[in-house]
């Protein structure tokens, strides 16, 4: 199962959460690989799907705390500009 979170906002502006523990759940209940798009590949996008930009890909520490708890929900894979920075903390070393 391909996950892509492009942004926190629903329309109207309440903030909205794609990437969470009851989707995994649900997504591995029923046998699914999980892999995922990073933020930081959303940063950028804005106009793409209608003015979409992924806050935590703008800023690297708010990015690196965002995979860390995408890290915690066990993707199968993590689509990201940043593979090192993935691996470093998938393996709990300073990152």
């Amino acid at each position: 199962m391909w996950l892509d979170e492009w942004d926190l906002r629903e329309q109207g502006g309440a903030e909205k959460k794609f990437y969470t523990e009851a989707i995994f759940e649900a997504a591995k209940k029923h046998r699914f690989k999980l892999a995922l798009v990073s933020p930081e590949l959303h940063a950028s996008s804005p106009g793409l799907l209608g003015g979409e930009c992924h806050p935590d890909g703008l800023d690297l520490d708010r990015n690196t705390a965002r995979l860390r708890e995408v890290i915690s929900l066990d993707p199968d894979l993590i689509c990201t500009d940043f593979p090192d920075k993935v691996a470093q903390l998938i393996s709990g070393s300073n990152a």
